[in-house]
C-alpha cells in the first residue's frame, strides 16, 4: 500500500499478467463499493476506503 496507489502496468510489469487479471478481478468488488478508485490506470484508496484499507489489502493476497 502507498498513498499514490498501485499501477496496472507496475503490477504486470513486475508479476506477470496471471496476477494483473487476480488484481483486476479482486479490486472490482472494492470499485462498485467506491472504496478504490482508477485513474489513469492508477488504482487508489477513496477516504471511505481507507477505512477498509485492511480488508482491502487481505481480499488481494494469493493464497496457494
Amino acid at each position: 500500500r502507498t498513498m499514490w496507489g498501485v499501477s496496472l502496468k507496475s503490477i504486470q510489469k513486475i508479476y506477470g499478467n496471471e496476477i494483473k487479471s487476480y488484481f483486476m478481478k479482486e479490486i472490482k468488488k472494492w470499485e462498485v463499493k467506491k472504496y478504490v478508485v482508477c485513474r489513469s490506470n492508477v488504482y487508489s484508496l477513496t477516504p471511505q476506503g481507507k477505512i477498509f484499507a485492511d480488508n482491502i489489502s487481505s481480499d488481494l493476497f494469493i493464497v496457494s
